[in-house]
């Protein structure tokens, strides 16, 4: 519980968390309805869509091996590239659903962006928190899954009140928001301090 004090008076910190929250919000309001999204709205095949999915989680293995090889030459640069691509990738989500090449570009943009957001966060919390990294990460883990509760929540809410075809615009919205904040954090004397 100590811990928690400090953390309060790491600015850098406190913004890692809340930018967790804000950009796995974003990326859940779409991610969590995109199977229907791709049969439904897009009218891709089965075959197609778990095609898709695929492609998106094989694209985790590039933005793994792409986080590895720059981040550290570049440390300023994975939070808030990965924040924007997130944000491209879901405000082009409708308009890019009406050809499958294109939505598969669209899906190893993205399935690389939030491996890159979510592996550069870590990263970044424990260098914050060095000397409380259990309790850094478990408050990292329990936010990310408020994240992922939320994002599938809100995107509940458009897909009810407005249509599956507004999530992207929605979570994009929301990860543009997250990419300023992340232009606002590594700017930040204490980041800079503990790259």
């Amino acid at each position: 519980l100590s811990s928690l004090k400090v953390f309060l008076k790491r600015p850098s910190l406190m913004i890692v968390f809340a930018l967790t929250i804000i950009v796995i919000t974003a990326q859940f309001t779409a991610y969590s309805y995109i199977e229907p999204f791709a049969l439904n709205v897009a009218h891709f095949s089965s075959t197609q869509t778990t095609t898709l999915l695929l492609i998106y989680g094989a694209a985790g293995f590039f933005g793994s091996y792409l986080f590895g090889k720059f981040a550290k030459k570049y440390p300023k640069l994975p939070i808030p590239l990965s924040s924007a691509v997130l944000a491209v990738s879901m405000l082009l989500l409708t308009s890019l659903s009406t050809d499958f090449t294109s939505f598969s570009l669209l899906s190893l943009f993205w399935g690389m962006a939030i491996i890159c957001f979510s592996l550069a966060q870590q990263a970044k919390t424990l260098a914050l928190a060095s000397d409380a990294t259990d309790v850094a990460m478990a408050i990292y883990s329990g936010l990310y899954n408020v994240g992922i509760g939320g994002g599938a929540l809100l995107g509940g809410i458009v897909t009810t009140n407005y249509g599956l075809n507004h999530i992207g615009i929605v979570g994009g919205i929301i990860a543009v928001l997250g990419t300023l904040l992340a232009l606002v954090l590594v700017q930040r004397k204490d980041f800079i301090q503990k790259i």
